[in-house]
């Protein structure tokens, strides 16, 4: 008598499991790493943050913005001329506030009305 081969193996065949594909690494900004006191500077760093928003999906690009200093770069981009910089970030579906210009009207800041009163009150 010819034994089952079958016999004695009571579980279900397992799906056979694939395995999952690794998540691409994504590029990330730091914005400390580019002299942004530079013509130079400032055109590098914009040419790279560019590139690491394109490397995102549109919905996640907003937090990448966010969290990759993206406001302070586009002021740098603005005091240094980059419009079409700004334009390229903008048509990956980044929204900027638009560009406050003070009015006559408003009042200054950064300038203190009352005055140096010296060291007084300085401990002896």
């Amino acid at each position: 008598m010819q034994a089952d081969q079958g016999a004695g193996n009571s579980s279900p065949p397992q799906p056979e499991v694939k395995p999952t594909e690794p998540k691409p690494v994504l590029p990330t900004f730091d914005i400390n790493a580019y002299d942004l006191n530079t013509a130079d500077g400032v055109k590098t760093a914009a040419a790279e943050f560019i590139k690491v928003l394109e490397a995102y999906p549109a919905e996640d690009r907003g937090s990448v913005f966010l969290a990759s200093s993206g406001v302070m770069l586009v002021q740098v981009l603005r005091s240094h001329g980059r419009g079409a910089d700004i334009k390229e970030i903008q048509s990956l579906g980044i929204n900027l506030p638009p560009v406050e210009v003070p009015s006559d009207d408003a009042p200054k800041t950064g300038t203190s009305r009352i005055p140096f009163k010296g060291n007084e009150g300085a401990a002896a």
